[in-house]
């Protein structure tokens, strides 16, 4: 833990002390983007603690016996950096309702993150309508977004 700075030592505390359930949404694990930039972390720094994170997720796993994927992405409506575990059989089936572009570089979504310009989130007025939310099936193409994620392994 003494390689990584401010907010990162609590952030991956946050991560070692998560325990894993069913549940994706209760596997997640969220990050201030705010913060990370007001402390000046780097592409680098930040691209270490998501990859120890993933090891730290896999340590949980294998300990359970499940088998899954880690992911973690920048979610720039929130200006926050998340992550979680799933139980699917490939990246493809990552719990996302848009196009996902899976990337083993945990460095990509650092880079986002860190040079977002709505780490605070993405201003109100900045919104245009909203999509219908009882379409039956909406459009998955209109967004990508760009998820570092790897299958959990069962010994890290």
């Amino acid at each position: 833990m003494s390689s990584l700075s401010k907010p990162l030592i609590d952030w991956l505390r946050a991560v070692l002390a998560l325990v894993l359930s069913d549940d994706p949404l209760q596997n997640m694990l969220v990050f201030s983007a705010r913060d990370a930039q007001a402390s000046h972390v780097d592409e680098e720094q930040l691209g270490a603690f998501l990859n120890q994170a993933f090891h730290e997720y896999c340590k949980k796993a294998a300990k359970l016996r499940r088998s899954g994927w880690f992911y973690a992405w920048y979610d720039e409506m929130s200006g926050t950096i998340r992550c979680s575990f799933f139980e699917a059989a490939s990246a493809a089936e990552l719990p996302f309702r848009c196009k996902v572009v899976a990337v083993d570089d945990a460095k990509k979504v650092a880079a986002l993150a860190l040079s977002s310009p709505y780490a605070a989130g993405i201003p109100r007025d900045e919104f245009g309508e909203a999509a219908d939310p009882f379409a039956d099936e909406p459009d998955k193409a209109e967004f990508e977004l760009t998820v570092f994620a790897r299958r959990a392994l069962t010994s890290v």
